[in-house]
């Protein structure tokens, strides 16, 4: 009998994880944030950090992996060949669901119920849950190729930015934050840039933020942001009457500086990937009870 709910999501920056008791009374167990395991960028290695998070959380907690169902949300399986690699470390969980951590987020946002999703953090990601419970993506294809204004692609610019301004003896509030961290030599910068992933661009992205109305150049940056998210939400929403839910940590830095039309049908989100990530798991139970798991 499943007694208990694992939910897990798998990013970027963090990994967020929830045990739940559902029988036989309702309630939260433990929930705890961690290092990152995005398999996007730590391949092998999230895939081994993930297993041993979901292997001590039921160990801890006398649970074994028969009473429990686990939603893993996590960036990068849209790779298959990492998220086979995923399913088979996790093979003794005989209840298991893996997905991408954009769905998690999706199912949580507005409660499971239709709605288009906007998730920006490290990188950029619209997904689409109809009335039928089917999603669809569109963007997210990854750092540096997409994302058009996550974190790591305003980080990105802020880099070359400051490439741009010290070839040209000049310097600004953006140029300073990003030389703080990548040093101001070449030899150092080309250093850093070569050892760089989309964490330490998107670093800079929150800064960039607070530094907006005192930086032209943070200023340009940002507003080459807000095309592109106004972008991406048209292409996810243009074609439907769904509501629209911002989420991620730039998520409400954008929601107010898009087009009126799109801010009017905006709404705040209900919950986070961990929501999201349980109620997959509720629909999953059922489905098991019912016989029709698929």
């Amino acid at each position: 009998m499943i007694t208990h709910t694992l939910a897990v999501d798998g990013g970027g920056t963090k990994t967020a994880i929830r045990l739940k008791r559902i029988l036989p009374t309702l309630s939260n167990i433990e929930e705890y944030i961690l290092p990152a395991t995005s398999l996007t960028l730590y391949g092998e290695a999230a895939i081994t950090q993930l297993t041993h998070y979901i292997d001590e959380m039921l160990s801890v907690n006398q649970i074994k992996s028969q009473q429990c169902y686990i939603v893993v949300g996590v960036a990068g399986v849209g790779n298959l060949d990492l998220k086979a690699k995923l399913q088979s470390a996790l093979t003794h969980c005989p209840h298991l669901y893996v997905t991408t951590d954009a769905e998690a987020s999706v199912f949580g946002a507005n409660s499971g119920q239709g709605v288009n999703c906007i998730a920006i953090g490290t990188g950029a990601v619209a997904i689409q849950l109809d009335v039928q419970q089917k999603t669809q993506q569109v963007g997210g294809w990854g750092f540096p190729i997409g994302d058009q204004g996550g974190g790591a692609w305003l980080g990105f610019q802020a880099v070359q930015q400051t490439l741009v301004e010290l070839d040209n003896k000049r310097t600004s509030l953006t140029s300073q934050l990003v030389m703080r961290k990548t040093g101001n030599e070449r030899s150092q910068i080309l250093q850093w840039i070569g050892e760089a992933n989309a964490t330490d661009y998107a670093q800079f992205a929150r800064k960039l933020v607070d530094m907006e109305q005192r930086c032209s150049t943070a200023s340009t940056i940002l507003k080459q942001g807000i095309e592109e998210i106004e972008k991406l939400t048209r292409t996810c929403s243009d074609y439907n009457s769904l509501p629209i839910m911002f989420l991620g940590s730039l998520g409400q830095f954008y929601r107010p500086r898009l087009s009126k039309e799109l801010q009017v049908r905006t709404l705040n989100i209900q919950g986070n990937a961990l929501d999201g990530a349980d109620v997959i798991a509720s629909q999953k139970i059922q489905l098991l009870n019912l016989g029709s798991e698929q």
